[in-house]
């Protein structure tokens, strides 16, 4: 499934843009020094499997000093745009009827009834003004995590 997941991503990758993964164990709520430093993802076998893992929502190019890193000034296009807290458990703020009327590309579960809904693209966001627009005004309508430091384009989700 996550091959599939990743397959689907990489699909609309730029030549010279990457997936990022940020992957660690332990608790999203620990204080783990590093932990949301991105690295690209190439292969779903690069994954722990008993880590927890979040992707960014866009493609990143290497900056002046040739890093992929999950930054604006790295920004490579605008893969899928993911709706956060949907369902009927413990932190949702939505219900999954929302949803029916543009059912998601995936749903994931991220905790006991809770759901994210991730929509792919059909084709990559090269505009960083336009998809950083869309993610802001997801927010505003608080479809989306209003985690400031996860408001842009290189804001992360689980798969």
């Amino acid at each position: 499934m996550f091959d599939e997941f990743l397959a689907e991503m990489k699909r609309l990758l730029p030549s010279d843009g990457r997936v990022m993964m940020c992957a660690f164990r332990g608790s999203p709520e620990d204080d783990l020094r590093g932990k949301w430093r991105a690295q690209v993802l190439n292969y779903a076998d690069q994954v722990d499997e008993m880590a927890n893992v979040y992707l960014c929502v866009s493609a990143m190019r290497k900056n002046a000093r040739g890093e992929f890193r999950r930054r604006k000034e790295n920004f490579a296009g605008g893969l899928l745009l993911m709706i956060d807290d949907v369902g009927d458990g413990k932190g949702s703020k939505f219900p999954l009827a929302l949803l029916n009327p543009l059912p998601p590309t995936a749903l994931i579960e991220t905790s006991p009834g809770n759901f994210q809904a991730t929509y792919f693209f059909k084709e990559l966001v090269t505009d960083l003004v336009e998809f950083d627009a869309l993610i802001r005004a997801f927010i505003e309508r608080q479809f989306l995590s209003n985690d400031t430091g996860m408001a842009g384009v290189n804001r992360v989700f689980r798969p």
